[in-house]
């Protein structure tokens, strides 16, 4: 009996040992796959990371409702001087120059029409109101700053504020984003209207933009300026950032 016993304990522990190594071994194999997996995915991550960000990007852009369902913040009133970034009679950042260089703007003979480019990323709607804070910091600082100043020391610069487009825009064209560009276009057309009625005074001019702009200086540059008279007056044009096509 207790050489059964013994026997049945021999048994009883080598079952044990076997299931212990089985699980083991299973354990091992599962944590292999998921190795392998991890390792899969961290390479895909890697690959399509622009695709991954963009998507990301785009999501959070997005404007909260479709453009015919959003109100559009009121327009632009450009006798009110708040309304431009910069005008050469007031110190605004498109007086910045660097070291040895001179600002020229009280004795240019040409005068710089500059469209700024998108700084309005709030989801909040598809083009930004006149008073949006973070958008007009933007233009104020780094945009004045590193891109209209480079014209002061041969013209005077004047930079209309306007209703840009959201940058969803872009990324939508034909669901909302063409109607939020034309609205911004609106106002860059009323500005330069302003801008040739109220400080021109029949000088000789150059229009300027970037990126969104760009597109707009195009646009007036094609419906505002191209057969007209005002095109003598046209000293040059820098659309940068955004396909120009002649």
């Amino acid at each position: 009996m207790a050489q059964t016993r013994s026997g049945e304990a021999r048994e009883s522990t080598w079952i044990a040992d076997f299931d212990w190594h089985k699980e083991s071994k299973d354990m091992k194999n599962v944590l292999w796959v998921l190795g392998v997996l991890i390792i899969v995915l961290v390479i895909a991550v890697f690959m399509y990371r622009d695709m991954i960000m963009f998507a990301l990007f785009r999501a959070n852009v997005k404007p909260a409702t479709s453009f015919v369902e959003t109100t559009p913040p009121p327009g632009p009133d450009y006798f009110n001087r708040d309304h431009w970034a910069a005008l050469p009679d007031r110190a605004d950042g498109a007086d910045y120059i660097p070291a040895g260089a001179t600002d020229g703007q009280a004795v240019a003979d040409v005068d710089v029409f500059f469209v700024h480019p998108t700084t309005y990323l709030s989801n909040a709607g598809w083009n930004a109101p006149m008073e949006h804070e973070p958008s007009r910091e933007w233009v104020d600082g780094a945009v004045l700053n590193g891109q209209a100043s480079v014209f002061n020391g041969a013209t005077r610069v004047f930079a209309p504020r306007y209703r840009q487009a959201q940058i969803y825009a872009f990324l939508a064209l034909d669901d909302g984003g063409n109607d939020a560009l034309e609205m911004a276009y609106t106002d860059i057309e009323a500005a330069f209207d302003h801008f040739l009625a109220e400080y021109n005074q029949g000088r000789p001019f150059i229009v300027a933009g970037h990126s969104q702009g760009a597109l707009l200086a195009r646009w007036l540059l094609e419906r505002k300026i191209s057969g007209t008279a005002l095109r003598e007056r046209l000293v040059a044009a820098y659309p940068v950032g955004y396909p120009l096509y002649v």
